[in-house]
């Protein structure tokens, strides 16, 4: 069971490997959906484990931890 809850600025800009100010940007012009509806919100808290994030349609895959070998 995943506890992961995070702020929608953070949740995007470590999914989708955005800067902090990018994400902002994207959230603020409704490129962001948290579970098919458009979020314009920055403070609103999600689970990347749970629910779905996609930027401009495209969904992405969270995990918490990336091995590099």
């Amino acid at each position: 069971m995943s506890n992961d809850i995070q702020r929608l600025d953070k949740a995007v800009s470590n999914v989708f490997s955005l800067s902090r100010s990018e994400a902002k940007k994207s959230i603020r012009s409704g490129c962001i959906t948290v579970n098919g509806s458009v979020v314009r919100d920055g403070t609103v808290s999600v689970d990347p484990g749970k629910d779905t994030l996609a930027l401009n349609g495209q969904t992405a895959v969270y995990r918490k931890f990336v091995y590099i070998m």
